[in-house]
């Protein structure tokens, strides 16, 4: 302990963390005094199971006694250590006092960044899950549990258009996902607006226009035709029949507001999906108009033809997003991704600020957010209850690159692409899609 005039203690931080609410879990700003002390430590996070430690032989007493002496030897010299460590600290503090009044300069002294500490509770990445599912993710911890027990795969810059990835079709539902956040505004925007754009409108023309001719081409005919069996295969599907699409930032899938003060949380959706996409494709297109021949002046031959009046009345509706943990062409730094331990999650206030400050859609699972805060550097202790150092009030700041160094430890960690079921929507005001005439090739009279 330092007595009157000892160096400042250092800054406890402040963060979000997750409470039980009346009806559902909420987020809950902490600051100030309750915040959160850093821990300067050596230790990290653990990629592999601790071996566990092999049985000690029975000591004999002249043994025992041996290794109490040497015990308190050890706790001797560390407190010696201690001592002159503060002194020489303290020798140093008197010095800058003096040089600053020599120069006519004030003397502030920073404080720390933190506690040092040299043992901490083991905390393992693999128990992230059990904390999503204590603080009621359990989609999320579904997905990760799914990374961690499965063969290494990689999905990049470098491939992530290729199809042939490991796909997830049945944990993610649209319904679900709808819930949160401004989620249905974006499915809202999409709907009423974006399947009408100019871009939309290029696609949907080529691609109905291409099936439509096939159709005529083989019945003479064409009423219509509808998508339903492609989506059996949700890959090809998605590659032949998308056409337009929603980006989700990972804002908007946060948890509403507690308070004016407060900033918004992360959510079931914010740690299972983040910043995802929501797809339209084609679903049902009718089709009607007048077919006819064209008869050549000469009279010896004639054309079969068709001038399609063309409406698309439904769509489907899916989302799509690439489960992974690889960093980003251009990155600094690693992505923050909270602070974890067994028992839940909290959020430093500087990483939730940037995120919630964030105004611009970002690309497909493409969520920066680069401190260099203490509060993002080092391991925290809340102290809840009063307890200090113990394994339910340390969390450990986590990145995307513990991900990336367990699977290079552990050979698993399998990234995969998520769709959601397709859901058919019918039109309010069906899309009229202006298609030229069709006709067969000329036919002999």
């Amino acid at each position: 302990m330092f007595g009157f005039g000892g160096p400042p203690k250092p800054e406890k931080v402040s963060y979000y963390k997750i409470v039980s609410g009346i009806f559902s879990k909420k987020w809950k700003y902490v600051y100030s005094s309750d915040g959160a002390m850093p821990l300067i430590t050596s230790q990290t996070v653990q990629y592999t199971q601790p071996k566990p430690e092999p049985p000690q032989p029975k000591l004999t007493r002249e043994q025992l006694k041996a290794k109490r002496e040497e015990e308190e030897l050890a706790e001797w010299r560390a407190e010696r250590e201690a001592e002159k460590k503060a002194k020489q600290e303290k020798q140093a503090r008197e010095e800058a006092k003096k040089a600053a009044k020599e120069k006519g300069e004030k003397y502030e002294e920073k404080p720390p960044e933190g506690e040092e500490v040299e043992s901490l509770p083991p905390f393992e990445l693999e128990d992230i899950p059990i904390a999503m599912d204590r603080i009621g993710w359990p989609i999320s911890a579904k997905l990760l549990r799914k990374w961690f027990d499965s063969p290494a795969h990689i999905i990049d810059d470098s491939n992530k258009n290729n199809m042939g990835h490991p796909i997830d079709d049945t944990t993610v539902t649209l319904k679900w996902a709808l819930k949160f956040g401004s989620v249905q505004d974006r499915y809202d925007e999409l709907l009423n607006k974006w399947i009408r754009s100019e871009k939309a409108m290029i696609k949907l023309k080529e691609k109905i226009s291409e099936k439509v001719k096939e159709i005529f081409n083989n019945n003479r005919h064409v009423i219509g035709f509808n998508t339903a069996s492609s989506t059996s295969n949700i890959e090809q599907f998605h590659k032949d029949w998308q056409f337009q699409h929603v980006p989700i930032a990972s804002s908007d899938t946060l948890a509403p507001h507690l308070i004016p003060t407060d900033l918004t949380g992360s959510t079931d959706l914010t740690g299972s999906l983040a910043a995802f996409a929501i797809y339209a494709a084609v679903g049902s297109v009718q089709v009607s108009g007048s077919k006819y021949y064209i008869y050549s002046e000469d009279g010896k031959t004639k054309i079969w033809c068709m001038d399609p009046k063309v409406q698309m009345t439904h769509v489907y509706i899916y989302l799509r997003d690439i489960f992974e943990f690889n960093a980003k062409v251009g990155e600094v730094k690693s992505q923050y991704l909270g602070h974890w331990n067994k028992t839940g999650v909290i959020v430093s206030k500087p990483a939730a600020l940037s995120d919630a400050l964030r105004k611009t859609p970002v690309e497909l699972g493409n969520t920066h957010i680069f401190q260099t805060s203490c509060a993002l550097k080092y391991a925290v202790d809340t102290m809840r209850g009063g307890k200090k150092y113990s394994e339910e009030c340390v969390y450990w700041p986590i990145y995307n690159k513990d991900f990336t160094t367990w699977r290079n430890i552990r050979k698993r960690g399998e990234d995969f692409i998520i769709f959601s079921k397709p859901v058919l929507v019918k039109l309010p005001i069906p899309i009229d899609i202006p298609l030229e005439k069709l006709c067969l090739p000329t036919e002999k009279m």
